[in-house]
């Protein structure tokens, strides 16, 4: 089984699906270089492969365990791609993640000259898209506003990020990154 096999192929076209493929064993191979370098103090998530692909207004949150557990959650989201049967995203950090893949697949795409369309594959992936205002400054604390909770705009502040969506009910996050009471040994 190959990326996206889940999807059937009007949805994540094979060209798509072999693109997703290359972004995953690129952003995994860069993210394994990024961890490092941020562990070593060389250069801050912001200015690295993976900080490139996170919402900017959060850049000073960026720590090296961030770095770490936004890490694996790349790669627990390339794994679930790969099945042969849907696995859902199970919390922000994670739609976050495909969304990276995502957007490294269309530059690859687009460097092969052929148009990237993921619409209908974002539309079976993700519940909502509700992470997207996360990187639009505009819409900075619509997310915690009035109309943000009316909206039900959940799990969006960075603290949320790396927790389960609902009552886990669509699965467990990984456990390295659950929150360090939890996971003491992430820190």
């Amino acid at each position: 089984m190959g990326m996206g096999q889940a999807y059937p192929d009007d949805v994540l076209p094979p060209s798509h699906r072999q693109a997703l493929a290359e972004a995953s064993d690129l952003l995994i191979d860069q993210g394994f270089d990024d961890v490092s370098a941020i562990a070593d103090g060389d250069w801050p998530l912001a200015d690295s492969t993976l900080g490139a692909h996170l919402p900017r207004r959060f850049a000073l949150d960026y720590t090296p365990l961030f770095a770490r557990q936004f890490f694996i959650c790349l790669v627990t989201v390339a794994w679930k791609l790969a099945q042969p049967h849907f696995t859902p995203l199970t919390c922000v950090a994670e739609e976050l993640a495909a969304w990276a893949l995502i957007n490294e697949a269309v530059a690859i795409l687009e460097e092969q000259g052929e148009e990237a369309n993921f619409d209908l594959f974002i539309d079976d992936l993700y519940e909502d898209t509700d992470f997207l205002i996360l990187f639009d400054p505009k819409l900075d604390g619509l997310d915690t506003s009035e109309v943000g909770a009316y909206l039900g705009m959940g799990y969006l502040d960075f603290k949320d990020w790396f927790t389960p969506f609902g009552s886990g009910d669509r699965g467990a996050v990984h456990p390295y990154v659950q929150d360090d009471e939890a996971n003491p040994s992430a820190s």
